[in-house]
């Protein structure tokens, strides 16, 4: 999508408050680690559509070795 990766998982479950994720639960942990390999190329995405929970990591192609 216009030079960019896009991964997205997508869950019907109970979801969480996205402003709630603590240090040290995965979501943080995965966002930390792409700030640290690819900066502000790359980025985590939370939202709700419908009834899904969907999770998106973004990363700019030029990046991916």
């Amino acid at each position: 999508k216009n030079n960019f990766l896009q991964l997205e998982v997508s869950d019907d479950g109970a979801g969480f408050d996205e402003n709630n994720i603590s240090e040290n639960h995965g979501l943080d942990n995965l966002q930390s680690r792409l700030a640290a390999l690819y900066g502000e190329t790359a980025a985590l995405e939370i939202e709700r559509r419908d009834r899904f929970t969907v999770v998106s990591i973004i990363i700019s192609a030029t990046e991916i070795k």
